[in-house]
């Protein structure tokens, strides 16, 4: 059996294309207009006492920016992206660990441009008795098999807001 493991992809979109999120992600956010769902709706044993994570649908609202991001990971990973979600991680926004074994493979693309390590919002993955643990950094995008125990730490700040794109997959193979 071939183990499968995290992959960290820097560099992941093309600058057009991440300049494009990043615009498009801030624009949401601000716009009065933009609806959004929240964590509210996660698994409690995924979000404990987590302050909310906002979370809005790209496909419905920018379906050419959906169609950019969604060939950029058919051509870097081989996988089909089924759904694109832009979160907003607020202070004190976590999600507890799980392995997303719904799905074959998970996606995040980091859209921050600036992002400090006391800030939180760590990836942490493997066995929780000896994990590693991913900083966010813009344009850094984590590929993470169904099955691998994962979680993301507190949000430690107020006045910046963690954005990613969260991106649930199937292998290529598997479409038909």
């Amino acid at each position: 059996m071939i183990e499968r493991t995290v992959e960290i992809l820097p560099d992941f979109l093309p600058p057009d294309t991440l300049s494009e999120c990043q615009e498009f992600a801030l624009s949401t956010l601000f716009n009065k207009k933009s609806t959004f769902r929240s964590s509210y709706g996660w698994d409690e044993q995924l979000k404990r006492n987590s302050s909310p994570v906002l979370i809005f649908e790209l496909a419905s609202a920018n379906k050419e920016l959906f169609n950019k991001i969604r060939k950029a990971v058919q051509n870097k990973t081989n996988k089909v992206v089924q759904d694109i979600l832009i979160h907003f991680w607020s202070k004190n926004s976590f999600l507890d660990w799980h392995t997303d074994s719904a799905y074959s493979d998970a996606l995040t693309i980091y859209l921050n441009d600036e992002w400090r390590p006391e800030w939180g919002g760590y990836f942490l993955y493997g066995p929780q008795s000896n994990f590693s643990g991913i900083i966010p950094r813009e344009n850094l995008a984590i590929l993470q098999p169904s099955g691998i125990p994962h979680c993301v730490t507190p949000i430690t700040v107020d006045y910046k807001v963690r954005i990613s794109l969260q991106m649930f997959i199937t292998d290529n193979k598997q479409v038909l």
